[in-house]
């Protein structure tokens, strides 16, 4: 292999390890947003909101509709927060399927 070639496959091994890196870190980040007091308490206000938008408004409360509003009530602004929720909401349906709780049209009406 001419220097050259070996030149760009050592170059080519470290941007892949850049990137490797890179999306831990991030993955890292996430976790400490998710895990903090701060986003915990916002996830609980989207969620109570979102529960509150749903009454109000007269529409079914179930995972789906719960979701929705969530996103919306967060936009943009709460990324952490709303993906703290769907977690949340991901985990629950998950645990009601895993005890024979849910069925696929209960799975919804949390």
């Amino acid at each position: 292999m001419s220097p050259l070639a070996e030149a760009l496959t050592r170059l080519e091994a470290i941007d892949r390890e850049q990137e490797a890196l890179a999306r831990q870190r991030q993955a890292l980040k996430r976790e400490a947003w998710l895990t903090s007091g701060q986003t915990i308490g916002r996830a609980r206000q989207l969620i109570t909101n979102a529960t509150l938008s749903l009454l109000s408004n007269g529409r079914a409360i179930n995972a789906a509709s719960l979701g929705s509003e969530i996103g919306r009530l967060a936009g943009n602004r709460d990324r952490f927060a709303e993906d703290l929720c769907d977690d949340w909401l991901n985990t629950t349906v998950e645990a009601l399927e895993s005890n024979g709780v849910a069925t696929e049209e209960s799975a919804d009406a949390l």
